[in-house]
């Protein structure tokens, strides 16, 4: 899986971008479909995957202050 995405990449590191802002992630007003596929990435292959910049940003903030637990892909 992760050499097919190296792959897609020409031999370059993947980036996955979104629109929302790390401030509203943070803050539980906002959340991102891409932090979904960060989140399986992790699951499944055992990496970390860091919004740039914002390296422990909370990505399901807003799903925890909603009562909702987050996605597990173990």
């Amino acid at each position: 899986m992760a050499d097919e995405l190296l792959t897609l990449g020409n031999g370059k590191i993947p980036v996955m971008l979104c629109y929302e802002n790390a401030v509203g992630v943070r803050e539980g007003k906002l959340w991102c479909h891409r932090h979904l596929a960060a989140q399986w990435l992790e699951d499944r292959l055992g990496i970390k995957i860091e919004e740039y910049g914002h390296p422990d940003l909370d990505r399901f903030a807003k799903l925890r202050i909603n009562g909702i637990k987050p996605p597990n892909y173990v």
